[in-house]
């Protein structure tokens, strides 16, 4: 429910700040795929999708929401002196971005980029299985982050757009830990 009131919330913002702009809004899709092998026992593969919505508050500043679905395997083999394990994690990630996004080209032009700074919600889980063994979970508690990235969009035609972006999120691990998840995408862009 919190995230319907804070996309209306923001809707009403745009209506508020840019009455005289025609109405300007872009869709955005966008998927990652990494895999990473050490041998046949020991790898990791990462990948995430991503939907957006755009709503342009002018010429050069846009307010963007969108939903990113992460999933991330990792297999390695773990031996001791008397003892060899396959142990397996997998964590899925969801989040939810606003950003402002911020133009330094105009939207007539072909190649646009851009710079983007906001906040999301995170919510991560963990699940760890060595060999036959019952599988644990590890849930850190959700937690809002600030984000950041940049890009360039680069247009074919007048609707439709390739978009290169970089994305960064400062994810808490506990109250005084945190990370940086960097995730490099390349995607589609359908302006409405």
């Amino acid at each position: 429910m919190y995230k319907y009131k804070a996309f209306l919330f923001f809707f009403f913002i745009f209506q508020i700040v840019s009455p005289a702009h025609s109405f300007m809004a872009e869709l955005s899709l966008s998927y990652n795929y990494l895999k990473r092998s050490f041998d046949e026992l020991n790898w990791f593969a990462n990948q995430a999708s991503t939907a957006g919505i755009s709503f342009y508050l002018g010429e050069k500043v846009a307010l963007e929401f969108s939903y990113t679905n992460g999933l991330y395997v990792k297999k390695e083999r773990e031996s001791s002196l008397s003892l060899t394990a396959q142990r397996t994690t997998t964590q899925y990630t969801n989040s939810y971005d606003t950003s402002l996004i911020f133009l330094f080209a105009t939207r007539k032009d072909i190649v646009q980029p851009y710079v983007k700074l906001g906040g999301a919600y995170i919510s991560r889980r963990q699940e760890i299985q060595s060999d036959g063994d019952i599988p644990y979970s590890i849930a850190p508690q959700d937690s809002v982050a600030p984000s950041f990235g940049g890009g360039i969009r680069v247009m074919i035609g007048e609707k439709f757009a390739i978009r290169f972006a970089v994305d960064g999120v400062e994810t808490p691990i506990d109250a005084s830990n945190r990370v940086y998840d960097i995730n490099g995408r390349v995607g589609l862009t359908w302006v409405l």
